[in-house]
C-alpha cells in the first residue's frame, strides 16, 4: 500500500507551535514507515543496537 503525503507551507509554518507535524500523517502511513525502518535496521544488522538505544 503506497501512501502519498502532501504538506502545504501553511501546515509547516503554522503560528500554532504546539501542533506536532506527525499528527497530520495518517496512522496507516506511520505504521508503514515504522515497518520500513524496522526492515532497514534488520537488513543492516542494526536492529539489536537500535533496541539498546531505545532503552536510554
Amino acid at each position: 500500500m503506497s501512501t502519498f503525503l502532501f504538506l502545504s507551507r501553511s501546515n509547516l509554518c503554522s503560528a500554532d507551535k504546539s501542533a506536532n507535524i506527525l499528527e497530520i500523517i495518517p496512522k496507516e502511513a506511520l505504521a508503514e514507515l515504522g515497518d520500513i525502518s524496522s526492515e532497514l535496521l534488520k537488513t543492516a544488522g542494526l536492529a539489536e543496537m537500535n533496541e539498546k538505544l531505545k532503552s536510554f
